[in-house]
C-alpha cells in the first residue's frame, strides 16, 4: 500500500483569502436583483443595490439621494471613516478613567482628559453625518438594501444614537451612557470586509 494522504488543513486565512476572491469583481454584482433597475446605483466603478424609495421620499433618480451615494461610494469614503474610527480609538484609549470613575470635575482632570472631551464633539457630528449620508442613499429599514437591512449597520446606528444623546447636558452624568463610546472600536469591523468574514467564520 502507499504512503497514506496527509490531511488538507484549512487555516481562518485560506477562508478569507477565498471568501474575499469571491466577494471581488463580478461576483458582487451578480448578486444584484436586475428585475428592477431602480435600485442599482452606478458611482466610482462600482454597482450597489440600496432602497427604491429612500425614507418614503426620495426615488432612485432624485438629485439629492444620488449626491449622496455619489459621496458614501466614493473608494476615501470608507477609508476616511476607518481613519476617524482609529484616532478615536486611540484618543479614548489615552483616557484616564480612574479620575472619571471618582466623578473629579472635569476641570480639574488631566490634560489629555480635557482634550478628548472637546475632541468628542467633532467625532460625533463625523459619525453622525455618516449615518445620516447612508440612510439618506441607501433608505432606512424597509426594503432590500436600506441601511438597516444589514445587522452589522445595527452596531452604528447604536454607537451614533448614544453618542448624540451623550451629548445632552441631562445625559452627560449617566455613565451608562459614556460605556457606549467604547464601543467605537468595534465600528471597525463594519467598514472592513475581511473582519466581517472572520467574525462569521469564527461564529
Amino acid at each position: 500500500m502507499g504512503p497514506k494522504a496527509k490531511p488538507k488543513i484549512i487555516s481562518i486565512a485560506d477562508t478569507l483569502k477565498e471568501n474575499n476572491a469571491n466577494s471581488d469583481g463580478d461576483s458582487e454584482n451578480e448578486n444584484l436583483d436586475e428585475e428592477d433597475p431602480n435600485t442599482i446605483f452606478t458611482f466610482h466603478g462600482n454597482r450597489k443595490q440600496f432602497s427604491i424609495r429612500s425614507l418614503y421620499l426620495l426615488k432612485h433618480d432624485n438629485w439629492l439621494r444620488q449626491k449622496f451615494v455619489w459621496f458614501i461610494m466614493h473608494p476615501h469614503f470608507d477609508n476616511t471613516v476607518i481613519g476617524l474610527i482609529i484616532l478615536n480609538s486611540l484618543l479614548l484609549g489615552c483616557i484616564n478613567y480612574e479620575q472619571i470613575n471618582m466623578n473629579v470635575p472635569l476641570e480639574k482632570q488631566d490634560t489629555m482628559n480635557k482634550f478628548v472631551n472637546k475632541s468628542e464633539i467633532y467625532f460625533v457630528i463625523s459619525f453622525g453625518i455618516e449615518c445620516v449620508s447612508k440612510i439618506i442613499g441607501m433608505g432606512f429599514i424597509i426594503d432590500k438594501g436600506s441601511y438597516l437591512r444589514d445587522p452589522w449597520n445595527w452596531l452604528d446606528f447604536m454607537v451614533v444614537i448614544s453618542s448624540l444623546l451623550t451629548e445632552i447636558p441631562a445625559m452627560k452624568s449617566f455613565s451608562g451612557m459614556r460605556t457606549f463610546r467604547l464601543m467605537r472600536p468595534l465600528r471597525s469591523l463594519t467598514t472592513m470586509p475581511s473582519m466581517k468574514i472572520l467574525i462569521s467564520t469564527l461564529l
